[in-house]
């Protein structure tokens, strides 16, 4: 929301991936080259669904987080689907930043990728973990199941 405030237009959440993994995201093409460090925003000039990692135009993922313009719809509205007849934000977000301004706020902590199963199950065990009514039923069956 500050980078928002800041800047205006929309705003992605994005952050640095491995190099292995740019193909599972939608990456961002900027026009600097490094992660910015001191306001965390860097402004985005095209993003590309799951890449091959050698045409990556970066390492910056984004990770599912947006604040987003009413223009969007008309983005989305002029996006065509892709081969498996899905229509894709990154591609709507990729029409947008040649008509708006766009955003990518680099994000530090925790992410787990829901969409992959141990991500999913590493976000599950965590969150049960902080819960004052799971943690020690999970403690029980997880010694149980690995004595």
């Amino acid at each position: 929301m500050h980078a928002r405030e800041e800047y205006g237009g929309s705003v992605v959440a994005v952050r640095e991936v491995e190099a292995q993994d740019v193909g599972r995201f939608g990456i961002v093409r900027t026009e600097r080259s490094t992660v910015p460090r001191s306001n965390n925003s860097i402004p985005l000039i095209g993003l590309v669904e799951k890449p091959a990692p050698d045409k990556a135009p970066s390492r910056l993922g984004v990770f599912g987080r947006y604040l987003l313009e009413p223009v969007i719809w008309s983005a989305i509205g002029k996006t065509n689907a892709d081969v498996s007849g899905e229509v894709q934000l990154t591609d709507a977000l990729n029409f947008l930043c040649g008509n708006a301004p766009l955003f990518g706020f680099c994000f530090e902590g925790l992410h787990y990728d829901a969409g992959d199963r141990i991500g999913y199950l590493k976000a599950n065990i965590e969150l049960s973990l902080q819960s004052s009514e799971l943690r020690q039923p999970l403690l029980q069956h997880l010694s149980s199941i690995l004595a």
